[in-house]
């Protein structure tokens, strides 16, 4: 795999790696990612300027993702994710010319933006629940007051103004998810009903359905009938399994990442058939 972008359509390859996020500052070309060596096992996390590769402090840790750059008067923004080592515990974090900065733990950093000389980074805190959230610096600040959110993306335009991009339930059921979007400090603009996210409940099995399977069938297809989302249950399909040589039905699972009628989903949630 090799780190690349494109400029009007023609391709130009940095090295080994991945590139995750790119900007542009007075005609150079900033990038955020990881660079790997040639057998795709070793590398960092790291950005590019112009080609030339500069080190994050503790980017070798391997459950450190970055997730966005920003460029403010020659000073490189970085957002990311660094592990805390227990399960499930992600912090969110950022990099000021590599130098690593803590925000939160328990939370995760999408997007960042630099306004008057101070980074604002933007994400979502597991902390009671799923919240949008944004630091400013590292002061956090929860984008809405009911339901669950994320936040994705954050640009400050030149009239000096921040728009963060995301999604949120309007609800503290959390059952209606909407595409979101927040203005300064202004509450959550939801958008239009037509534009409420499309959620399916996956499930897939080979061979004879076990009592077991019909039962968790039963119980994820009136879930998903309560939670607004759509249900499928595929038995014995033939999309990952062809491209396995052996024992295919147990690459059934990957069926969203290879048939396109999975499109139409906003997010889909696979779930084994021996989970009741």
């Amino acid at each position: 795999m090799v780190a690349c972008f494109w400029v009007n359509g023609a391709r130009v390859d940095i090295e080994y790696g991945a590139a995750e996020a790119i900007t542009v500052d007075n005609g150079d070309v900033y990038l955020a990612g990881q660079w790997f060596d040639s057998t795709g096992w070793n590398g960092e996390a790291c950005y590019w300027i112009n080609g030339v590769r500069y080190g994050l402090e503790g980017g070798g840790h391997p459950d450190t993702e970055v997730t966005d750059i920003a460029v403010d008067n020659g000073d490189v923004y970085v957002s990311g994710v660094m592990s805390d080592g227990s399960m499930f515990g992600t912090n969110a974090c950022y990099w000021k010319n590599g130098q690593f900065q803590t925000l939160d733990k328990n939370s995760e950093a999408n997007g960042i933006a630099v306004k008057n000389g101070m980074p604002i980074t933007v994400g979502h805190t597991y902390k009671n629940g799923k919240k949008a959230a944004k630091w400013v610096g590292k002061t956090k600040k929860i984008l809405h007051t009911q339901g669950e959110g994320e936040a994705w993306d954050i640009v400050v335009d030149e009239f000096n103004i921040t728009h963060i991009t995301g999604n949120a339930s309007n609800d503290n059921n959390k059952t209606n998810w909407y595409a979101a979007y927040w203005k300064d400090d202004n509450p959550t603009e939801f958008l239009p009903r037509g534009n409420k996210m499309k959620n399916l409940i996956y499930q897939v099995w080979a061979g004879e359905m076990r009592p077991g399977c019909m039962y968790s069938e039963k119980l994820f297809r009136q879930y998903a009938q309560r939670i607004g989302a759509d249900y499928r249950l595929d038995i014995s399909p033939n999309i990952a399994s062809k491209y396995v040589r052996k024992d295919g039905m147990y690459f059934e699972w990957l069926n969203p990442m290879l048939d396109d009628t999975f499109l139409q989903y906003d997010k889909v949630c696979v779930i084994d058939l021996d989970v009741y």
